[in-house]
């Protein structure tokens, strides 16, 4: 095991160009932590570094699944623990950047698999438990099964995350074992961690926010379409019914707009809302992320660990931050 750098944070707040700024200094090799970036499909909303940023250092884990599919965060750990051993075999650095924590946790803490099932568990297929659920989408009728076999679990799942409500009911399901008693066990892939939270200022993070969404809508987006574009493609396949089943933010309320709204004839005030909507969605999912990093810090607290957590609000900071770990 070697060292191990990891940059999470909220959309907009500045990480991939911090991590790229450190990796072009040498010794360094990126691994994707934003599931959105596994999926060859989608580009635009995910913010996916550009071939070109992805061409000037090594990048791995990203482009991963080509359909509509999921990583569970078990399968997600064993991709980064050997991706990391082939980095620090050629004797460099991995930094993981991206803001899926649920999926960063779990190279801090490994699920205790008792019935040794627990990973086979996790799919896109439906769960059928009962003649009432009609559709893998019906996710009122299937929170409320999930509430009847796995209370504990189901009362900290939002009615909606229809990833993590399948989740659980296929646990159940598979080896007739309740979500709720899997229990985490601290079992780090690396004994010297940074694990780096950046987030700016809330009104600075909030403008920049706006002007990444208006970037990304537009057809000056920085890839080869512009997110509308992007979603446009994407309609009536098997993505639309992933991407707004899902937890990916932005996809559910641009295919609802394209619903009412001709993207070929489009006039600013449209584009104004749409933005006002995606910040807002996007903002609720921030208070949630730095909720999910503070309640991640408290549980470190009690444990003798090398793990190093540091909240950081702008970019410069996490470059000396992770230039003072390694060097020092």
């Amino acid at each position: 095991m070697g060292t191990l750098i990891i940059i999470s944070g909220p959309t907009a707040s500045g990480k991939t160009a911090a991590a790229l700024e450190i990796a072009q200094g040498g010794g360094y090799e990126i691994i994707n932590g934003d599931t959105g970036q596994f999926y060859t499909a989608l580009d635009v909303g995910t913010a996916k570094p550009t071939g070109r940023e992805q061409q000037s250092v090594p990048h791995h884990l990203f482009n991963i699944i080509n359909g509509p599919v999921t990583i569970d965060a078990s399968h997600y750990r064993d991709l980064v623990a050997q991706t990391c051993d082939n980095i620090w075999q050629r004797e460099k650095t991995p930094i993981i950047v991206g803001g899926s924590l649920f999926y960063l946790k779990s190279l801090l803490f490994k699920l205790s698999t008792q019935t040794g099932k627990e990973s086979e568990c996790v799919s896109r297929e439906p769960v059928y438990l009962g003649e009432e659920i009609q559709s893998d989408n019906d996710h009122s009728a299937c929170w409320k099964k999930l509430n009847e076999v796995d209370p504990t679990r189901a009362q900290k799942i939002h009615p909606n995350d229809s990833y993590r409500i399948h989740r659980a009911l296929g646990i159940f399901k598979k080896t007739g074992t309740q979500a709720s008693e899997f229990v985490p066990k601290f079992d780090p892939i690396s004994e010297k961690i940074l694990f780096i939270f950046l987030c700016p200022e809330p009104e600075i993070l909030k403008e920049k926010l706006r002007q990444r969404t208006k970037l990304l809508l537009s057809k000056n987006s920085g890839y080869e379409k512009s997110w509308i574009e992007e979603c446009q493609e994407l309609r009536g396949t098997k993505w639309e019914e992933f991407l707004c089943g899902g937890n990916l933010i932005g996809y559910r309320t641009i295919f609802k707009w394209l619903e009412i709204h001709d993207p070929k004839n489009i006039n600013q005030e449209q584009l104004d809302i749409l933005t006002h909507d995606i910040v807002t969605e996007t903002w609720d999912y921030v208070r949630r992320q730095i909720k999910f990093f503070r309640n991640l810090k408290t549980s470190l607290l009690d444990l003798k660990n090398s793990i190093t957590l540091e909240y950081i609000s702008d970019g410069q900071g996490v470059v000396d931050s992770v230039a003072k770990f390694v060097n020092g």
